[in-house]
């Protein structure tokens, strides 16, 4: 990793690097958490845990400086202030969230905006959170973070906290949030063993279809059924396997006829791979980015049984949890953290125009888990009775589908762009999802 950072700034990952660039040309960058209380939560307090959080994670605090030829994280003057909660009172608090979620990116270079919608029926907390500083499970980790934190302020206080050495450099002990310490558990001693160069190829796989023509806005779908409905978990099946299977599935009837024809029954998904499985609970950081990608290639007959296709995903799923995942695209990151920024960007901007240009590109699958450790989630003697993320809407010819559980219930979302696809063809792809998988 580039060590180059100036004074009072912090060092940023490759994959910091790569997911920023991103929001030039192939997504929108943005997560977002969504919390649904029966209880209310009082709006000063919130903003107390929120300035407690950036105490203890600073990089939330930050903008992004790729103005440098080593791109760095750059505490904001501002970043004590008591505006980083927005509220809003609303008959209708789930169209609120996702009005929310379609909102333009964050303001004024910031990584993260925390809503509340108060309403007779209880309370929905909103979280958007910038990608390039935090993955889905560093987004999970910060929803249970601001948790405790809310509720440690004392629900008498109306001091504003002020965090212990606000004014102090943290430059010298910055938290770890490289890949590094990944490969250091693996027994990895340079990172350089992990690369597989073969992984790099792109090979054929089916498109989601898409409309031709510039984006819009961001939108977003997403459905929510209990887990108790998944057919097919039997035998060491994941819902993992469950998801990808009613994927490719459900994908084999949406792509296009002449992709089918050149590769019949054979699909290839890209499924994240949450780095922090190699690592000790306890050692691990909050927010940060320690996500790899791997490929999961089946072929299914379209005439075959839903569990024999959940089968031969997981015996594919098997292959590639036996072979260290992850840690290729990891590898790949750190490669990238060895240039400088302005080769980098050059770099993935390129790859991405070709992608666009051959307009073909493996859908993406975002499963996040379970949303908190312990259930119910709480912000005092406020408890959750839903929660769920929302995964970056993606420009076409990439797509994303995201999956998060809580309680009994799991949720499928799609963000995507205006133009390119269409709320009813999102809404039709997440119920044919849903019947592969309960019907």
């Amino acid at each position: 990793m580039n060590t180059g950072t100036g004074s009072g700034s912090m060092e940023a990952t490759g994959q910091d690097w790569a997911n920023w660039i991103g929001r030039y040309q192939d997504s929108s960058s943005i997560l977002h958490i969504i919390a649904v209380f029966t209880g209310r939560l009082d709006a000063d307090r919130l903003r107390q845990a929120v300035q407690r959080t950036l105490a203890l994670q600073p990089v939330l605090g930050c903008r992004f400086d790729e103005t440098q030829e080593i791109a760095c994280w750059v505490p904001l003057e501002d970043r004590f202030r008591s505006d980083w909660v927005t509220t809003e009172n609303g008959r209708e608090p789930e169209a609120a969230a996702k009005k929310f979620i379609e909102e333009e990116a964050l303001e004024d270079g910031r990584l993260l905006r925390v809503h509340l919608i108060q309403s007779a029926a209880g309370d929905v907390l909103c979280i958007k959170l910038d990608h390039a500083c935090c993955d889905g499970a560093g987004a999970k980790a910060y929803l249970q973070l601001l948790g405790r934190m809310y509720s440690m302020v004392p629900e008498s206080s109306s001091a504003e906290f002020v965090p212990e050495g606000a004014g102090v450099s943290w430059q010298a002990s910055p938290p770890l949030r490289s890949s590094g310490q990944v490969f250091a558990a693996c027994g990895i001693k340079d990172f350089r063993q992990a690369y597989q160069a073969d992984k790099n190829k792109q090979g054929t796989s089916s498109t989601f279809p898409f409309l031709p023509g510039t984006s819009g806005q961001v939108r977003c779908e997403w459905l929510t059924f209990p887990h108790a409905l998944l057919r097919g978990r039997a035998g060491g099946i994941t819902v993992n396997d469950c998801l990808v299977a009613a994927y490719m599935r459900v994908l084999a009837r949406y792509s296009r006829a002449e992709e089918a024809e050149q590769q019949p029954g054979r699909q290839t998904i890209h499924v994240t791979v949450d780095l922090r499985r190699y690592l000790n609970p306890e050692e691990t950081p909050v927010v940060c980015n320690l996500s790899g990608m791997e490929k999961v290639n089946a072929c299914l007959d379209h005439n075959e049984s839903f569990g024999a296709s959940v089968q031969k995903v997981h015996e594919a799923m098997l292959q590639v949890k036996s072979a260290n995942p992850g840690l290729h695209s990891a590898a790949s990151m750190e490669f990238l953290a060895q240039i400088s920024y302005s080769k980098a960007k050059a770099a993935l901007l390129q790859a991405s125009s070709q992608v666009k240009a051959a307009g073909v590109s493996a859908p993406l699958l975002s499963n996040m888990g379970m949303m908190t450790q312990q259930e119910p989630l709480c912000f005092g003697e406020a408890a959750a009775n839903r929660a769920y993320a929302v995964t970056p809407a993606m420009h076409a010819p990439a797509f994303m589908l995201g999956a998060s559980s809580y309680g009994a219930e799991i949720t499928l979302t799609v963000s995507y762009f205006e133009h390119e696809h269409t709320g009813s063809q999102i809404a039709g792809f997440l119920a044919a999802m849903k019947k592969e998988l309960t019907e």
